[in-house]
């Protein structure tokens, strides 16, 4: 079978592997649908592979004699899965092996290991699970209802997936504060409140938007319940905490490369709730297949290119430029 290998800065290739054998409760899965992930292009840009490979949706091909797993069924692998085979054994972390033709899991367990989905999801909506469920785990960390006001830092494929669930919830009134007008634009389309951080006081656009709330230490503030950072920009995360109301909750999905200064008497005196959100479990995978499944405007919005595996150089490409791409999947 065909992998995909990183082959230094920007640059990737194919190379043959073989197919392992299967036992009698593993499954292999022909991989049909293979997301390149934000995790991908730092590994693509690097030149230093970590967790390459990791949003998988497929077909059943083959089952050991003592699986509970049906031939032909589609499934959405997880990347939580502590017995994916991977195409490189000797970095089994670094090459999670979801680019490649197949991918076996040893002894698979349904909705541990492997997840089915309906028929009427197609491969990529399937791949899609793995990002959905990381957005929605942070818009989870709190509870809304439809009439919380809701900031979204980002409109990145995690900040779109986080919003994409709190539209689900019923929530009426989501922002999504980003530079990148291509990506604004989509979120405008899909139904948020888009604002171009670059053309305007952040401050000024959320009080007019949200009216007023009151804040120990800088008065009168905009009135927004949750913000949601999935844009990773420490004077943009400075600026939401120094005008964070009382009791404003701030989860962090966006990830720092350099530490952050943040004003703690600010969160201090205004209680503000800060937490930090990373992965999810097996009842945000079912939850996702639900929501996806019961809306194909998901994936028309979030999937922004399908583009044959075999062009894979070409792929993380358009995936490397923000400015016309938000989640490419590479198909069969």
């Amino acid at each position: 079978m065909k992998c995909l290998l990183i082959d230094g800065k920007k640059k990737v290739s194919f190379q043959e592997r073989k197919i392992e054998q299967v036992g009698p409760k593993d499954v292999l899965v022909k991989l049909k649908s293979r997301g390149i992930c934000g995790t991908d292009l730092n590994s693509y840009r690097t030149g230093m592979p970590m967790g390459f490979g990791h949003e998988m949706a497929g077909v059943i091909e083959q089952v050991g004699e003592a699986s509970e797993f049906t031939i032909g069924s589609k499934v959405f692998v997880s990347n939580l899965s502590q017995h994916l085979v991977s195409y490189a054994p000797e970095a089994p972390f670094a090459y999670l092996g979801g680019f490649a033709d197949y991918i076996l899991v040893r002894e698979a367990v349904k909705n541990v290991d492997l997840y089915p989905v309906c028929e009427s999801m197609s491969y990529s909506e399937t791949a899609l699970i793995e990002p959905f469920c990381v957005g929605m785990s942070g818009a989870k960390k709190y509870p809304v209802t439809p009439d919380s006001h809701v900031v979204i830092l980002g409109a990145g494929i995690i900040g779109m997936c986080a919003f994409e669930y709190l539209k689900s919830q019923k929530v009426k009134e989501i922002v999504v504060v980003d530079i990148n007008e291509h990506r604004l634009a989509k979120a405008k389309h899909a139904g948020a409140i888009p604002f171009n951080s670059q053309e305007g006081n952040l401050k000024d656009f959320l009080t007019e938007q949200f009216g007023t709330a009151f804040s120990m230490t800088a008065g009168m503030v905009p009135n927004v319940d949750v913000y949601i950072d999935a844009a990773g920009v420490g004077s943009l995360l400075n600026d939401v905490i120094n005008m964070a109301k009382h009791q404003a909750q701030v989860t962090i999905l966006a990830v720092y490369h350099q530490p952050v200064h943040l004003n703690m008497a600010t969160v201090m005196y205004n209680n503000v709730k800060v937490v930090g959100s990373c992965m999810f479990d097996s009842g945000d995978i079912l939850e996702a297949i639900e929501i996806i499944s019961q809306d194909s405007s998901i994936g028309k919005t979030l999937i922004s290119h399908e583009i044959p595996f075999e062009n894979a150089i070409e792929a993380f490409r358009i995936a490397d430029d923000a400015s016309i791409s938000l989640k490419v999947m590479m198909v069969d």
